[in-house]
């Protein structure tokens, strides 16, 4: 369900993989979204956690992003649908 490796690429970002759940019903999909390189840290330390990257477009419109593990959501950021997915992931890691 999630890659935790994820790949690094020459503009300066990694690479990382978000499941997404949609509209209506919350079918899965996966998307691998850009972050920047400086929060690989960040990353690596909610993925030894047992933490994945998670997103949803809300009935709103808003876009809900979320630290997840098994029992609950870690961390959440609720952001305008407008906002692009990488910058909300961005802005999310930068708090862990």
């Amino acid at each position: 369900m999630f890659n935790v490796t994820g790949t690094f690429n020459v503009t300066g970002t990694f690479n990382v993989t978000v499941t997404e759940f949609c509209l209506p019903n919350g079918t899965r999909r996966e998307w691998t979204v850009p972050i920047s390189s400086s929060l690989t840290e960040a990353y690596d330390r909610m993925i030894a956690a047992g933490c994945r990257l998670e997103m949803e477009t809300l009935r709103t419109g808003e876009r809900s992003v979320t630290v997840s593990d098994d029992t609950m959501d870690r961390d959440i950021l609720v952001s305008p649908g407008c906002v692009p997915p990488h910058l909300a992931i961005n802005k999310l890691l930068e708090r862990i």
